[in-house]
C-alpha cells in the first residue's frame, strides 16, 4: 500500500519529464545464464530508458519455483547511485513466492531523476538451478506478485509510461565428462618421471609439443600450468620432494573434463579408489 501511495503522490508534484504516449521507447529486460544443476547464477534486471526523465519505477520478476530457487536479492548499481550519487529515496525489494518485486522513487522531493540512457542495472537476483539437465526456464518481468500486486511501470511526470519487456532464460547444463588422467604425466606415456619434467620445460620455453589436459600438467595442483610444475616433478624424482597431487600415481578424474580428451595411458582404466 505504501508503494501505491507514493506513486500516486508523484502524480501531484511538478517534476520535470517528457512522456512519449503510446510509443514503447524503453526496454526492461532480464539477463540470461546457464549452469549445472545446483549451481548459482546471477540475473540482473536492466533498463534501456528512451522514454524520458524517470521519477521512479516498479516491477515484478517471476520464475518457476520448480526450476529455480531465489537465494539472494540485491539492488542494482543504478538504484544505489541514481539519487545524485546516493541510493534512491525509496527503495523496496520484496521476495515473493515465485519471484520478487521492486519499487523505486528516485527522490521524494524531485531533486533527481533517471535520464535517458541504456544499460541501467536495477536489481540483481541470485538463483540456484533446480531444473533437470537440458531444460531451459524463463525468468520474466511480471505484474502478478505481491498483495496488492506490484505493477510493472515506469513513472514520468507523475504518470506511468509503457515499456517493452523481455524475459531472460536459465539453462541447466550437464556436468562435464570426467576424463581419467595421471597428474604429472604430461607426455601421456603412463609414467611420471624426468621425461615429463623435460616435456613441460620444452612446452613452456621451447615451443615444444603441447598435449591437451592442463590438469595432467598441473603437477602441484595450484590451478595453472607454469614453471612450478616441472620443478615439482624434478624435485620429486631427485631430491625427495613432495609427489604430484592426486590422482597421482593412479588414473583418476578429479572432476576434470572440460579441457581433456581421453588419455591413451588411462584408456579403459577403472577410477582410482
Amino acid at each position: 500500500m505504501l508503494l501505491r501511495t507514493i506513486f500516486a503522490l508523484l502524480g501531484t508534484i511538478a517534476l520535470s519529464g517528457t512522456i512519449h504516449a503510446g510509443v514503447l521507447t524503453s526496454l526492461l529486460s532480464i539477463e540470461s545464464a546457464s549452469g549445472r544443476v545446483g549451481a548459482s547464477v546471477d540475473l540482473a534486471v536492466l533498463l534501456d530508458n528512451g522514454s524520458g526523465d524517470l521519477q521512479g519505477w516498479s516491477f515484478g520478476v517471476c520464475h518457476d519455483p520448480a526450476s529455480l530457487t531465489l537465494t539472494a536479492l540485491l539492488a542494482g548499481s543504478t538504484a544505489l547511485s541514481v539519487n545524485n550519487g546516493e541510493p534512491a529515496s525509496f527503495l523496496q525489494l520484496s521476495e515473493e513466492p515465485g519471484g520478487y518485486t521492486a519499487g523505486v522513487v528516485v527522490c521524494l522531493t524531485g531533486c533527481a531523476n533517471l535520464p535517458i540512457g541504456n544499460g541501467y542495472e536495477l536489481t540483481v537476483g541470485s538463483y540456484t538451478i533446480d531444473g533437470a539437465v537440458g531444460t531451459t526456464t524463463d525468468v520474466c518481468p511480471c505484474s502478478t506478485l505481491g498483495s496488492p500486486s506490484v505493477a510493472t511501470v515506469l513513472v514520468i511526470g507523475g504518470s506511468s509510461a509503457p515499456a517493452s519487456l523481455a524475459c531472460g532464460t536459465v539453462e541447466a547444463i550437464p556436468l562435464p565428462l570426467e576424463v581419467q588422467f595421471v597428474r604429472g604425466d604430461a607426455n601421456d606415456d603412463g609414467a611420471v618421471d624426468i621425461g615429463d619434467g623435460i616435456w613441460m620445460l620444452a612446452e613452456l620455453f621451447l615451443q615444444g609439443t603441447s598435449l591437451d589436459c592442463q590438469a595432467a600438467k598441473d603437477a602441484n595442483f595450484d590451478g595453472g600450468f607454469n614453471t612450478a610444475d616441472p620443478i615439482t616433478i624434478l624435485n620429486y624424482q631427485f631430491i625427495a620432494g613432495p609427489p604430484p597431487a592426486a590422482p597421482f600415481p593412479f588414473c583418476g578424474s578429479g572432476g576434470v573434463g572440460a579441457d581433456c580428451q581421453e588419455r591413451e595411458s588411462c584408456a579403459g582404466a577403472a577410477p582410482a579408489q
